[in-house]
Parts: C-alpha cells; structure tokens; sequence
C-alpha cells in the first residue's frame, strides 16, 4: 500500500480514458466474436452496441474501483493524490508510444538510475513493437 510504505516508489502506467474505452470496447468485442464464433443465432456484437454505450459502463476489473466510480473517476483520483506523493510516478500510456526516450528518462531519473545514451537507446528498441 503506497500510504504504509513511504520509502517504496511505485509506478502507475495509465491510459487516456477515450483510448481506454476505445480498448476495452475492441476487447469485449474479440471475446464476444471469439464466444459466439459463427453462431447465426447470437447478432455480432456489432450490431447490438456502439463504442458510445462504453462511455459510462462501470469496469470492474479495475484496481481501486468503488460502487458507482467510473474509470475517468479513479485515473483523475490517482493523478491527483500522486501529485503530493514523491514516491509515485504516473506514466501515461500515451505519452510511452508519443515519446518512449523522453519517457524512459524521467523513469530512470524517478527511479533513480543513471543510464546513458546507449542504454536508453537498448530500453527503447527492447520495447520497440517493431521487433
């Protein structure tokens, strides 16, 4: 728990609520295609929902979440309360893929490792999608 463990650096990667939705839409998509699996008796899931029925449904899968709080809710809660905190570093997702160098170093410099050029470099192609 951060608040019993102050001497602890915790690293929370969170994703732009649009992009989450967006995510987690194609994902339920996939596991409802991958269920219903040619079956003419289910509709496609498609054609039953639309992205803009994600917009507010509860995801109770993630960490933190109480009755009723939304995804949007408890990313703005843990910005928030991190702020305060030296010992937590909020990544978002978005800003890893924008510019995974910069974000890299400021892990590191969180972290408090010393990495050289090279060594980002090594980080950044080890996490390339490209390989």
């Amino acid at each position: 728990r951060i608040n019993s463990n102050p001497d602890v650096k915790f690293v929370a990667v969170v994703r732009d609520p649009k992009d989450f939705r967006m995510a987690y839409f194609k994902h339920i998509d996939r596991l409802y295609e991958r269920e219903r699996s040619g079956s003419t008796m289910r509709p496609a899931f498609s054609s039953r929902f639309t992205i803009d029925d994600f917009a507010t449904v509860p995801v109770p899968f993630c960490h933190g979440f109480e009755g009723g709080t939304t995804y949007e809710q408890n990313i703005v809660d843990w910005v928030i309360d991190s702020r305060s905190r030296s010992n937590v570093y909020v990544i978002f997702y978005e800003d890893i893929i924008a510019d995974t160098q910069r974000e890299i170093k400021n892990l590191a410099r969180f972290l408090e490792i010393k990495l050289t050029q090279e060594e980002v470099y090594k980080v950044v192609e080890h996490l390339s999608y490209a390989k």
